[in-house]
């Protein structure tokens, strides 16, 4: 049983002894920096973002983030000052620079810490700078960055070109809502939409003398409803059109009345001859 025991307690000391000498790996710091986008144009401000995870139960101090540019360049340049992250912590920061790259070029990023150690290494993606798009206004084709507004000479009112023109040509812009374009306002639906569309706008959806709150004023046997007195001929005239279910009921009345004494004379027509039967049959002797 004492043998027993002691073997266990060896066994406890050698197991203690074995984990003791195992290395604990501690965990690093996280460093990763990336362009906020791939292409640039030259002039254009470069943004890198960066950030810094301490994930470590100790404060990181780290005096600046060097880099090469471009890659080829001998001297290399700071682009960050001090930063402090405490455990746990994270920092995010960006760093604006002017692009004049001539050709696709990338950036190798170093965290340097106040020891002038290297920390980490990030790799930025490939900064792709291309040429600013120039405009040649005058050589009849509508190019991108041209419009009706900067180059009418090329770019024609009511054409597909990123600008709402809104000039009446009887073209609806696509660049325009139905509200900035007076040419795109009727849509041709058969319906008289109030408030947008009216005889004026849209004549195909609103016809002469309906209410759509314009008043035309157009000859057409209709008093237009929306017109003030004296704006439309036809309201001074009797709409003929308006009186048409009154003069059917009149027409079909008088229609009754006729047809009533039609029969009521054929009714005296039967008993006048039933009278001049009965006196001829009494003159012959009731035979």
């Amino acid at each position: 049983m004492k043998k027993n025991v002691k073997r266990l307690i060896y066994l406890a000391l050698a197991i203690t002894l074995a984990s003791a000498s195992i290395p604990v790996l501690a965990e690093e710091v996280q460093f990763n920096a990336s362009m906020s986008k791939q292409s640039y144009t030259p002039g254009e401000n470069l943004t890198l973002n960066y950030q810094i995870n301490n994930p470590t139960n100790e404060t990181k101090t780290y005096k600046c983030m060097l880099t090469y540019d471009p890659p080829t360049s001998k001297t290399p340049g700071c682009i960050m000052k001090a930063v402090t992250v405490g455990p746990g912590q994270n920092f995010t920061g960006s760093i604006l620079s002017e692009a004049e790259f001539a050709v696709e070029t990338g950036a190798e990023v170093k965290l340097i810490d106040e020891n002038d150690n290297v920390i980490a290494v990030q790799n930025i993606p490939i900064i792709r700078v291309r040429e600013a798009a120039r405009i040649v206004c005058g050589d009849d084709s509508c190019d991108a960055g041209e419009n009706y507004q900067n180059c009418p000479k090329d770019c024609h009112s009511g054409g597909k070109d990123d600008y709402c023109d809104g000039v009446t040509d009887a073209v609806c812009d696509p660049d325009c809502n139905r509200t900035q374009d007076p040419d795109c306002v009727c849509n041709h639906d058969g319906a008289c939409e109030t408030g947008i569309e009216n005889f004026k706008n849209c004549p195909s959806d609103c016809p002469s003398g309906s209410k759509d709150g314009y008043c035309d004023g157009i000859t057409d046997g209709r008093c237009d409803p929306d017109c003030a007195k004296g704006e439309d001929p036809d309201c001074n005239k009797t709409d003929v059109l308006s009186y048409l279910p009154y003069i059917g009921v009149g027409v079909l009345l008088i229609a009754v009345i006729v047809f009533l004494g039609y029969k009521k004379g054929e009714a005296r027509k039967i008993e006048k001859e039933k009278e001049e039967f009965e006196k001829w049959k009494q003159e012959r002797g009731g035979q």
